[in-house]
């Protein structure tokens, strides 16, 4: 894995090394663009599902409080001890 990792490196620096530097900033914002496009892809929910995070999002946190009372429960046990 290694290798072709710095294989790759070696390649990609030789492309930057013959591009004028006009060809290296539209290199870099296609690049940018293309890193945005695929953050977006994995942090954006998909279209339609609004209900199941709504309903996702009141069980996630009525569950969260029931962990925080059993934690407190847990924590005053201890201090009666």
């Amino acid at each position: 894995m290694l290798p072709m990792l710095v294989f790759l490196a070696v390649v990609l620096g030789l492309a930057l090394r013959g591009m004028s530097a006009e060809e290296r900033v539209r290199f870099g914002r296609a690049i940018l663009g293309g890193l945005l496009f695929v953050k977006d892809a994995i942090t954006k929910p998909p279209a339609g599902g609004e209900p199941f995070y709504e309903a996702l999002k009141a069980r996630t946190s009525s569950s969260t409080g029931h962990a925080r009372r059993l934690g407190r429960q847990h924590r005053a046990a201890d201090d009666e001890r």
